[in-house]
């Protein structure tokens, strides 16, 4: 009988491919509120193409202790959001299937109405879930709640370490693990 995969994955902002190859690969997810913030993640961040290469849209981070809980970390204005929105838009507005996804992305972030990073982490993935048609298998810990599996993360310095099938982008040579945004905008649903 085969083992059943089950992973507890960190909340990322608009997750790149390594994550979704995880989401997609395991048989169970877990989600929890109780880990550590770490800096220097893709909790806060995502990365697109831009003509430049490599752009990284970083949401803002309010002053916090030391060894804070994920839950409690809040963005430290809202000013970030119409800059990502601008940012993707102008990477992507040329793209073939960005056009089906532009209203809804605009929309996105236009209706964010919260301060807490693992929330706007959380609706950035369950946006792209509905976009790409994914049926969502995740689970959240609950509070005090033991599960005894691997927690799985990918840390941006390895970023370029995790190949993916390669798929048309704009602005030149291919660049592995972006935001699944950049595999929606660029290659449609089906390359999921």
């Amino acid at each position: 009988m085969k083992e059943k995969n089950e992973i507890i994955l960190p909340l990322y902002y608009f997750p790149n491919l390594w994550w979704w190859h995880q989401y997609l690969q395991a048989d169970a997810i877990y989600f929890t509120h109780d880990e550590k913030y770490l800096k220097q993640t893709f909790r806060n961040r995502t990365c697109i193409k831009n003509p430049q290469g490599i752009l990284n849209l970083s949401i803002p981070v309010a002053h916090y202790p030391q060894n804070e809980i994920y839950s409690r970390i809040c963005t430290s204005d809202n000013k970030w959001k119409a800059h990502h929105y601008k940012s993707i838009y102008h990477s992507y507005r040329k793209s073939a299937f960005f056009e089906y996804y532009e209203q809804d992305l605009k929309t996105f972030f236009d209706t964010l109405d919260t301060y807490f990073i693992w929330e706007i982490a959380f609706l950035s993935i369950e946006w792209l879930l509905d976009k790409l048609k994914i049926i969502p298998k995740h689970n959240w810990i609950q509070e005090n709640e033991k599960v005894d599996v691997p927690f799985v993360e990918q840390m941006p310095s390895c970023q370029n370490t995790f190949e993916v099938k390669p798929y048309y982008q704009l602005f030149g040579n291919f660049i592995h693990n972006l935001s699944g945004l950049d595999a929606l905008f660029c290659a449609g649903k089906g390359y999921f």
